[in-house]
C-alpha cells in the first residue's frame, strides 16, 4: 500500500514538472513603436518603427500586417499610397524591427491597426497604434524695416511676423544688438500665437555717440512651444545702418607775430574740425588773399575724422605798401563724403597795423651808490622806454661823456616793443672833482622796415664834495632834487 501511494505520487510530480517545461516553452511575443520624427507634421512622410520581441521559443513564419482606414492617412510604399501593408519577417528568435512609412495630410491623432501572426498563422498578436501628427508651430518675418541710425540717435525696426505654422504658445522673442547700441525693450512675450497669425514687432533702437558708420548685425531669437509642449528655437538676423555725413567747421585763426606790420612775415595757422557724425576725407584747404599779400595758399590735410581738430599753417608776407586796415580772406575747405565732393567757404579778415612813429626817451635814472663822490666807482642806469606806436629793433645807448669820466659807456639792448621799456646799466668812475656834470645818451635804432635813426638825450650827473663840507652837501642836494623835479615835470607834460 505504501508503495502503490508512493508511485502514485511520482507520477503526479512528473505530470507537474512536464507541465511546467511545455509552458515555458511557449512563444511570449510583445510590440514597442516610435515615429521619427517624434512629432511627425503634416504633408511630411515620417517612420513608424515597430520592434517585435520574442521571449519565448523561436516561431516560424512571422508577419506584420499594417492597415488603416483613416480618411487623411496613408502607408507610403515607393510611390503608392496604400491602406494595409504586410512584411514578411520570417523566423523570429529573440527581437527584428522594421519601419512603415506614413504620409499624414493633415493635423490630428490617428489609429493604425498592426496584426502579428506566426507559426503559418496558426497564432497572431492585434494591437492598435495611435499616431499624432501635429504642425510644428513656425515664427516666419515677413518683412522688416531696418533701422537706419546717426551716431548718438534713435530709430526702429519694425518687423511682420507670421506663424505659418501650428498654433504656438509660451512664445519669445528676445532682440541681440551689437556693441554700442542698446534696445529699450530687448524681450517680448506671447502666451498664444494662433497658426496664420501676423503680429508686428517694434524695437526701439539707440546708438552710443561712439559708434562708427557702417553695418551691424543684429540678432532675433525665437522660443516656443506647440500644444504637447515640445519647445523649439530658431534664430535670426537683421542689419542696423549707421550713416553720417562730415561737417567741416572753421574754429579761427591766429598769426604769429600776433601784430602785423607792413612788409612783415608772418604765418597764419587756420583751425578746422570736424563737427559731423562721419570721416572727412581728402580734406584739402585753399587760401585766397587780396594782392597785397603773398606766400601759400594750399595745404592738405587727408582724412579728418570724426571729432578731429587740425591746425594748418602757411607762410605769407604783408606787402611794404600795405595800408593800415582789415583785409578780407577766404578759406575754401574741399572734402569727400561717400565719393562725393564738397566745398565750404569760410570768411574772415586779417588786419595791417600802420608802422607809426617810434619815440625813445629816458623814462628813469638810477646810481648806485645814490651818492657819488668823486674819483669813486659808481653805476649809472638809464630806462629807455618806447612811447611810440611802432616797435624799435636793434635799440643801443652810447654815453658820450665829460672829461674825466672812465668806464663803459655802450649798452645793447635790442627790440624794445611800443609800450615798453628796457633798462641800460653803465660801470663807471667819478671824476676828482665835485660839481654838476652834463652827459649826452645818443639812442640809436631801427624801424620794421630796417631803417636805423637815431635820438639824443642830455642829463645831468652830480659829483659830491666829501662828506664834511656839509653846507656844500646840501645844497648840491637840493639842486639834484630841484633837476630831477623839473624832468620829471616835464615827462608828465609830454
Amino acid at each position: 500500500m505504501n508503495f502503490e501511494r508512493m508511485f502514485f505520487l511520482i507520477l503526479i510530480l512528473l505530470f507537474l514538472a512536464g507541465s511546467a517545461v511545455s509552458a515555458s516553452a511557449q512563444p511570449v511575443l510583445s510590440l514597442s513603436y516610435q515615429t521619427i520624427p517624434e512629432t511627425p507634421m503634416p504633408g511630411d512622410v515620417f517612420a513608424l518603427q515597430i520592434n517585435i520581441v520574442n521571449s519565448g521559443y523561436a516561431v516560424k513564419d512571422v508577419r506584420l500586417t499594417v492597415s488603416e482606414r483613416e480618411e487623411n492617412l496613408a502607408i507610403i510604399s515607393g510611390e503608392n499610397k496604400l491602406s494595409y501593408l504586410t512584411v514578411n519577417i520570417g523566423e523570429l528568435t529573440g527581437s527584428a524591427s522594421t519601419a512603415i512609412k506614413l504620409k499624414a495630410d493633415r493635423e490630428g491623432t490617428y489609429q493604425l491597426k498592426v496584426k502579428l501572426s506566426y507559426n503559418y498563422g496558426a497564432e497572431s498578436l492585434e494591437e492598435v497604434i495611435p499616431i499624432v501628427v501635429l504642425e510644428k508651430p513656425s515664427l516666419v518675418i515677413e518683412k522688416i524695416s531696418q533701422p537706419v541710425l546717426q551716431p548718438d540717435s534713435s530709430g526702429k525696426a519694425v518687423l511682420e511676423v507670421t506663424n505659418t505654422g501650428g498654433n504656438a504658445k509660451n512664445v519669445e522673442i528676445i532682440l541681440v544688438t551689437p556693441d554700442g547700441f542698446v534696445a529699450k525693450t530687448s524681450r517680448m512675450s506671447f502666451d498664444q500665437w494662433s497658426s496664420g497669425e501676423k503680429r508686428t514687432i517694434v524695437f526701439n533702437i539707440s546708438a552710443s555717440k561712439e559708434v562708427q558708420t557702417g553695418v551691424y548685425p543684429a540678432k532675433l531669437v525665437f522660443s516656443y512651444s506647440d500644444k504637447l509642449g515640445n519647445a523649439y528655437r530658431e534664430e535670426s538676423q537683421f542689419a542696423i545702418r549707421v550713416k553720417g555725413e562730415p561737417e567741416i567747421t572753421f574754429s579761427g585763426f591766429k598769426t604769429n607775430p600776433e601784430r602785423i606790420y607792413p612788409d612783415d612775415d608772418f604765418v597764419l595757422s587756420l583751425t578746422v574740425e570736424n563737427t559731423g557724425k562721419d570721416d572727412a576725407r581728402n580734406v584739402v584747404l585753399s587760401l585766397s588773399y587780396p594782392d597785397k599779400f603773398s606766400g601759400e595758399n594750399e595745404a592738405f590735410v587727408g582724412t579728418l575724422k570724426r571729432g578731429e581738430k587740425a591746425e594748418v599753417s602757411f607762410k605769407l608776407k604783408a606787402d611794404r605798401k600795405a595800408e593800415s586796415r582789415n583785409y578780407p580772406f577766404r578759406l575754401t575747405v574741399r572734402y569727400m563724403d561717400n565719393g562725393k565732393i564738397k566745398e565750404k567757404n569760410f570768411d574772415f579778415s586779417l588786419f595791417v597795423d600802420a608802422l607809426g612813429s617810434i619815440n625813445l626817451d629816458i623814462s628813469g635814472l638810477y646810481f648806485s651808490p645814490k651818492k657819488v663822490a668823486p674819483s669813486s666807482d659808481f653805476t649809472l642806469s638809464l630806462q629807455i622806454e618806447n612811447a611810440g606806436k611802432q616797435d624799435a629793433k636793434a635799440v643801443a645807448v652810447k654815453l658820450i661823456l665829460p672829461e674825466g669820466f672812465e668806464g663803459k659807456n655802450q649798452y645793447f639792448i635790442g627790440t624794445l616793443e611800443s609800450g615798453d621799456s628796457a633798462t641800460s646799466t653803465f660801470d663807471l668812475i667819478a671824476p676828482d672833482k665835485a660839481g654838476e656834470y652834463r652827459v649826452k645818451a645818443v639812442i640809436t635804432y631801427m624801424d620794421s622796415a630796417f631803417e636805423k635813426y637815431s635820438v639824443e638825450k642830455e642829463f645831468s650827473v652830480y659829483i659830491f664834495p666829501e662828506a664834511s663840507n656839509t653846507t656844500g652837501f646840501i645844497a648840491l642836494a637840493i639842486v639834484a632834487v630841484l633837476v630831477a623835479g623839473g624832468y620829471l615835470w616835464r615827462r608828465k607834460a609830454k
